[in-house]
Order: C-alpha cells, then sequence, then structure tokens
C-alpha cells in the first residue's frame, strides 16, 4: 500500500466517526425537544389553572411562570446550537469522506 492509499483509509475511518458523532448529538437534541416540549405543556396547564383565580393572574404569571419561560427559551437557544453543530459535523464528514474515498480509491499515476 502506498501513502496515498493508508491516508484515503485514515480520512474514510475519520469520516465514519464524524457521522457517528453527528449521529450522536441529534438524538441528544432531539431528547432535548422533547423535554422542552414536555416542560411548554405543563407551563401551559398552570396557567390555565391558574388563571382561573381573576385576582391572582397577573402576579402568578410574572412569579411563577417567568422564571420556567427564561429556562425554556435558554433550552430551545440551546437545542439550536447543538442542532447546528450536528449539522456541521456531518458535512465535515461528507467532505473528509469524499478526500478519503478519492485517495484510497482513484488511481493516481505518478510520472516519472
Amino acid at each position: 500500500m502506498n501513502f496515498r492509499r493508508i491516508i484515503g483509509i485514515i480520512c474514510i475511518g475519520g469520516a465514519i466517526a464524524l457521522f457517528l458523532l453527528s449521529y450522536s448529538i441529534s438524538r441528544q437534541v432531539e431528547k432535548g425537544k422533547e423535554k422542552i416540549s414536555n416542560a411548554e405543556n405543563q407551563v401551559e396547564t398552570g396557567k390555565g389553572f391558574l388563571g382561573l383565580i381573576p385576582y391572582s393572574k397577573e402576579i402568578n404569571q410574572k412569579i411563577l411562570f417567568s422564571r420556567a419561560e427564561q429556562e425554556i427559551q435558554a433550552g430551545q437557544k440551546k437545542v439550536n446550537e447543538y442542532e447546528t453543530l450536528a449539522r456541521r459535523i456531518m458535512i465535515l464528514g461528507v467532505i473528509v469522506l469524499a478526500i478519503g474515498v478519492a485517495l484510497a480509491l482513484i488511481p493516481w499515476k505518478v510520472k516519472q
């Protein structure tokens, strides 16, 4: 085996590792989205129950739910960041795979 072919095989292995990393991040992002959705549903349910009391409606929303809504927004921001990261890692994996295949499988003729 020549040097290019070895580098190509290493690139293919690296691309597989990048694909697995991207998949793992995507799975964790989906779990995070599910948790955010559950939290949003709980906040809405709580608002519905406490909204039945006319005097405490504004106070309850400001005191009880503002912190929860801030946490939900922070979670959504974090999820978006990780989605972007997973996409970028996937794109990098495709590029590295293409380079690896080109180096490992395409015969390169060296002029002597």
